[in-house]
């Protein structure tokens, strides 16, 4: 059974009296690099039309960045050769080098179903190169780049996408660590459910190198019915996290066979359905109703509670709720009665209009009930939408009662079972689970070059970054809160042509790229030699976030973006620009 745990924020990193960014009209100092021969751009077929293609494949930023090189990045040309372009010096860039040429271009690039070419940068020597027809190249890179091994690690025809990969080394062994994904058309019989036509596929490949001898060492497979936002392999090798809609699972390991008990979705709750208490809330208060044994007296109560913190249970050790509070309560209008077998307890929330997911943090043992005062000023709500007769009075208050056009991307919902998963690589079984519900996923972002990618989620209108541990033990939380862009979850929704979004490794500033042209820049509140003063309010500002808009020349789709400490890369199907950044 999986841990189940909430991601804790850090309150530190929250600004709560955060006054919106200030548009800056200040230019950036732009330089463009000329592409000679394009980019190879692979489209979609006639075939992958479902979400889970154009998750994977439709949407692919087409720039690499190189953690150990931040002012350098790499693409791929319709000649399939892999070109570099660096920074040089604080204002000289190079026009691009050729750096490596990928082999069978001839025959491998018109390869039908083949994917885009990806690579990973995982150590300061070695690199990997999958080609999207299915060849995998371990390349060398210390001066030129050099071959060291390729294979078909899943077979003919089998096109692939690099999802993560490392390496390690040893004083005899070297060890590369890769995750590749990859679609097929799902076995099940039911033809005519929708959802399970495609299965998406993350295979875990290790190889071993020995005095120059490659070979495959250990081979993993996990399937899923969506395309997962996150996925990387712990860099202790012990697990694997995965961020998607739907469940991932193992279905084979080539040391360690997965039992059909490791890989079945278990459904929740199979040992025991009657949940530990009910509770109701409503705008102010809520409820929450325990049974104990009749002879309970209230001597036998333990009853402790502070602002966001309770302990309530009985004095031979039972605990009913045990833990960090989801809000604050108001101590003085919180009790708990005893009724014979009944003990309800009334917490008075601290921030009224404030509806809670959970009780205590973490602690999903306990069964919401409507509280009936609610369900009737729902019913009042929503009774100007029933009659007896078919839209009645349509214009009577000449105003739609609803607009579609009102609605952002992030009241949709569309992800309220998405989830953070660990699973061991060893027993197979789900070690931590974090339900994300409305936590929308915003982007991926890789830091440092030692840890594995931080991951930006939606909380209320922000966009917090976590970043997972390398190794995570059991009982331990998963991610931590390293930082946050104030408002970026609202401001993204409102891009309804964006196409890319990253961040700094610094945490400095976000970035939001449109389909053409456009970019917004949004940076971290800086403080300011002197406040300002609202000509309004008169409050006083002693820093400021502020936000730029760049516009490029070139009206060409914008094919990826990359953003480093001091700089940006944003290419075009003809031009790659170079955006110089000035922070404080």
């Amino acid at each position: 059974m999986a841990d189940t745990c909430d991601l804790k924020v850090d309150r530190s990193k929250i600004d709560s009296n955060f006054d919106g960014y200030k548009l800056s009209l200040d230019n950036f100092p732009t330089y463009s690099v000329p592409i000679d021969n394009g980019i190879d751009a692979v489209k979609l077929t006639e075939d992958q039309y479902s979400l889970q293609h154009i998750k994977a494949f439709g949407i692919h930023n087409h720039l690499t960045s190189d953690p150990w090189h931040a002012e350098s990045c790499y693409y791929v040309n319709k000649n399939w050769q892999v070109v570099k372009v660096t920074i040089t010096l604080e204002a000289a860039i190079d026009n691009g080098t050729i750096v490596f040429h990928i082999p069978n271009i001839s025959s491998q690039k018109s390869s039908p179903n083949r994917c885009h070419v990806t690579l990973c940068f995982i150590s300061t020597d070695y690199v990997l190169l999958a080609d999207g027809t299915g060849w995998l190249h371990v390349i060398e890179r210390k001066q030129n780049w050099q071959i060291r091994h390729s294979c078909q690690p899943l077979g003919e025809n089998t096109p692939f996408i690099l999802v993560d990969g490392f390496d390690t080394t040893s004083t005899d062994t070297h060890l590369v660590d890769c995750l590749l994904l990859h679609i097929t058309d799902s076995q099940s019989k039911d033809k005519d459910d929708k959802s399970s036509q495609f299965v998406t596929k993350l295979e875990w490949i290790s190889f071993s190198e020995n005095e120059g001898s490659w070979s495959l060492c250990h081979h993993r497979i996990l399937e899923g019915l969506s395309t997962p936002d996150y996925a990387c392999i712990e860099r202790s090798r012990n697990g694997i996290i995965i961020a998607s809609e739907k469940p991932f699972k193992f279905i084979f390991d080539s040391q360690n066979p997965v039992k059909e008990d490791d890989s079945a979705v278990k459904p929740e709750n199979t040992q025991d359905t009657t949940p530990a208490y009910t509770w109701s809330q409503n705008e102010e208060d809520i409820a929450v109703q325990f049974t104990v044994p009749f002879d309970t007296t209230k001597a036998d109560v333990v009853y402790k509670l502070s602002f966001n913190y309770i302990e309530f249970g009985l004095k031979d050790g039972t605990h009913f709720l045990h833990g960090d509070l989801h809000k604050g309560v108001d101590l003085e209008g919180s009790t708990w009665t005893l009724d014979g077998s009944r003990l309800e307890l009334t917490l008075s929330k601290a921030d009224s209009n404030n509806m809670w997911p959970n009780i205590v943090i973490g602690d999903h043992r306990g069964q919401m009930t409507a509280d009936p005062e609610v369900v009737d000023k729902i019913h009042e709500q929503l009774a100007h939408l029933t009659s007896d007769t078919l839209n009645p009075n349509p214009n009577a208050d000449h105003a739609q009662p609803y607009n579609a056009q009102q609605l952002e991307e992030c009241d949709l919902n569309l992800d309220d079972n998405s989830l953070l998963l660990r699973l061991d690589a060893i027993s197979h079984a789900r070690t931590h689970k974090v339900n994300l519900g409305s936590h929308q996923w915003l982007f991926n972002v890789r830091l440092d070059p030692v840890s594995v990618p931080a991951i930006c989620l939606r909380y209320d209108v922000d966009g917090l970054i976590w970043q997972p541990q390398n190794q995570i033990e059991v009982n331990t939380e998963p991610c931590t809160h390293i930082g946050t862009f104030n408002a970026f979850g609202y401001v993204q929704a409102s891009k309804r042509d964006r196409k890319y979004s990253t961040c700094a490794p610094n945490l400095s500033y976000a970035v939001i790229c449109d389909c053409v042209r456009h970019a917004y820049v949004y940076h971290q509140p800086e403080t300011m030699g002197e406040p300002l003063r609202n000509r309004k309010t008169g409050q006083k500002m002693n820093s400021i976030a502020r936000q730029q808009v760049i516009n490029l020349e070139s009206r060409d789709n914008v094919l990826g973006v990359i953003a480093s400490n001091k700089c940006m890369f944003i290419l075009t199907e003809s031009v790659l620009y170079v955006i110089k950044i000035k922070t404080q």
